[in-house]
């Protein structure tokens, strides 16, 4: 800690004079003799700020390297991407409609009447039939063109409608070949989906297709 030395009140010490020829006492006299004391000052906290020689930031170079690899690495990645995105796309229409079946059976289940999944204008919606044929839409449709960019095709090509009687048990269309309803889901060229309706409104997917023609 740094020191300030400062004066102090005068002190007083005493001097002896003997003067020639003096056999009396011998005279005192007081001179003021300077005192000096140290007072402490405290330091301060503040640490001097040394500048720094490290240097901050990205060069031109670096940058310019790092957006290199970086559009090389999405060139790359991109088209993976995008079919991945397509795939899912399938997958998801292909779910929505399996859904829409399931939702279907179940209106005739609990309207007591026979009731329709349609399939058309890459559209599918779910409709209940009267005795008299009058059929009545239950439900919002599923737009699978505005939905997933996807189309549908389903085979045979004059059923375009999975139906449930009024038991919740699937039923053939009028004039349709063989007891399965097949959909055929395309988002783009290698990309596509299947699934079919057996006429007991079972859904098969996947490897168990051949029992409906896949």
């Amino acid at each position: 800690m740094p020191t300030v030395e400062l004066d102090r009140p005068l002190g007083v010490r005493s001097v002896t004079h003997e003067r020639a020829g003096s056999i009396g006492p011998r005279d005192e006299i007081l001179e003021a003799e300077p005192m000096s004391y140290t007072i402490l000052l405290p330091s301060s906290r503040r640490s001097a700020v040394r500048p720094s020689g490290r240097r901050r930031g990205f060069s031109m170079v670096e940058l310019l390297t790092v957006l290199t690899i970086i559009g090389i690495t999405t060139a790359i990645a991109f088209p993976k991407l995008r079919a991945a995105g397509q795939d899912a796309d399938v997958r998801a229409a292909e779910s929505a409609l399996v859904a829409s079946v399931s939702r279907t059976r179940a209106a005739a289940i609990q309207r007591g009447q026979p009731a329709r999944l349609y399939f058309g204008g890459n559209q599918a919606w779910t409709a209940v039939v009267a005795a008299n044929g009058d059929t009545t839409h239950v439900g919002s449709p599923t737009n699978l063109a505005g939905l997933f960019q996807v189309t549908a095709v389903v085979t045979p090509a004059e059923n375009d409608y999975v139906q449930f009687d009024a038991r919740g048990v699937g039923v053939p269309a009028a004039g349709a070949q063989g007891s399965a309803v097949r959909v055929d889901l395309t988002r783009s060229a290698g990309h596509a989906g299947r699934f079919c309706v057996t006429r007991y409104g079972r859904v098969l997917r996947g490897a168990v297709l051949a029992a409906c023609g896949g």
